[in-house]
């Protein structure tokens, strides 16, 4: 379940993307003020930008490269955009590596094509039962543009070539309340052959260390109730033991859940002709005289380097729940990490 979350939790931003993109089409993303970014502490803000300064220019500048950066940087590339992706480690991928891979989307084009009903104000019911009203990372706006856009995100990364599953049966976790769907709203990646990569881009590809059955999320109930009864065990046997065998033999190379997730999204970036920088975190914001984000300061090969944004920066790097320093700075104290 917290997977599953982490999933979703990584890819709540690209709604964000997706409002802002769709409205306007090609023109220019909407600058970032420095002021709403002092007061939501998305990074520091440094002396304004001067024309002929920067030593890289691009459309846009994505930090970060799990599912929500992965996804923002192809809606942009999809519009001719020239755009950027920075990743602090040498893999891409982030935590959505580690998580299920799962994704929450209300009323999906999957679950249309299986004749289930859902309805955004059912979503909405369900959401506004079970968030707490005035939480700061889930407004009324916020939660009225992932309703209305999640859909079209699923979509779009389809037309692209991304292949999703309708997770069946899995209900919404608070079944019980109102709004809740019975049947599924909630949407993964298909496993992924990772031979269809390249074998340098298979290498810079985020994977978790221990070793992982490659089974969906409804597929992995078997393995969890394995004793439970006949039919699981043998299940198991066979998603543990035959399937890689035959995977072996064919001389395919499948991950799925999170993996297939990032795995998907970086053939979807790298057919469209993204570019990526690994090893390069972000240091500060660059703003203009008007408080506009213009670009960043990029650390890569022991280098400081000025990049220019001219439609804007995404940030996607993630959050600090595991930064001690950062949550005493920036969260009301005491601050813990479970």
């Amino acid at each position: 379940m917290t997977a599953h979350f982490s999933s979703i939790h990584a890819m709540r931003s690209v709604s964000s993307l997706i409002t802002s993109v769709l409205r306007r089409r090609t023109q220019s993303l909407q600058p970032l003020k420095s002021q709403y970014l002092y007061q939501h502490r998305c990074a520091s803000i440094i002396s304004d930008a001067k024309a002929g300064s920067f030593d890289h220019v691009t459309d846009v500048l994505v930090v970060g490269s799990g599912a929500a950066g992965l996804t923002a940087a192809a809606r942009s590339r999809s519009f001719q955009m020239e755009t950027l992706v920075i990743e602090k480690t040498d893999k891409i991928g982030g935590t959505t590596a580690y998580s299920g891979g799962g994704v929450w989307v209300p009323c999906n084009h999957l679950q249309a094509q299986q004749g289930i009903s859902d309805s955004p104000q059912d979503a909405a019911t369900y959401i506004n039962a079970i968030v707490k009203e005035g939480a700061p990372a889930s407004t009324p706006a916020r939660r009225a543009a992932y309703l209305e856009f999640s859909p079209k995100m699923a979509q779009f990364l389809h037309e692209q070539g991304f292949e999703w599953n309708l997770d069946l049966p899995y209900p919404d976790y608070h079944a019980l309340e109102p709004g809740a769907s019975l049947t599924s709203r909630s949407i993964s990646p298909a496993p992924f052959d990772l031979k269809t990569l390249s074998g340098n881009w298979q290498s810079q590809l985020r994977r978790p260390t221990d070793w992982r059955p490659v089974v969906t999320s409804v597929e992995a109930r078997s393995i969890v109730r394995c004793g439970a009864s006949i039919g699981d065990f043998l299940k198991t046997v066979q998603l543990v033991v035959l399937r890689p065998l035959w995977t072996m033999i064919r001389g395919k190379k499948f991950v799925a859940a999170g993996v297939a997730l990032v795995a998907r999204l970086f053939q979807i970036n790298l057919s469209l002709g993204m570019k990526f920088w690994t090893d390069a975190g972000l240091n500060q914001l660059l703003t203009s005289s008007a408080g506009n984000v213009v670009g960043a300061l990029i650390e890569r090969d022991g280098k400081v380097l000025r990049v220019q944004a001219k439609s804007g920066v995404i940030l996607a790097a993630g959050g600090f729940a595991r930064n001690p320093e950062m949550r005493e700075r920036y969260l009301q104290t005491p601050t813990q990490t479970e």
